[in-house]
């Protein structure tokens, strides 16, 4: 499970022992958290998925897209009918279940 560490180059401590820690720190080390997590989430789909040839597994992926934001893609055009089903294929889940497995963190 991911965990949020203190990043350096923080302002200081003060007299009480507290951190003085600005927003820009926190931002980053919320991206760092955020890409981490997302990547995560990705290698968990990759093991969920249902595999036939391979290429869906290996198009699974993730990126951070801007501050505060991150998307994992399966880059095939099937990945909706794998995840979706449709009138004569059952779902077979891979995304969804791994986001939820995540979804506590």
């Amino acid at each position: 499970m991911a965990e949020l560490k203190w990043v350096q180059g923080f302002a200081g401590s003060s007299s009480d022992g507290t951190y003085q820690i600005g927003i820009a720190e926190i931002d980053a080390a919320s991206d760092e958290l955020l890409t981490q997590i997302a990547a995560e989430v990705a290698a968990d789909a990759r093991r969920f998925v249902a595999v036939d040839t391979g290429l869906l597994k290996s198009r699974i992926d993730s990126e951070l897209v801007a501050p505060g934001r991150a998307r994992v893609t399966a880059g095939t055009d099937y990945a909706v009918f794998l995840e979706q089903g449709t009138s004569r294929m059952r779902a077979r889940p891979f995304l969804r279940p791994a986001l939820f497995k995540r979804r506590g963190v």
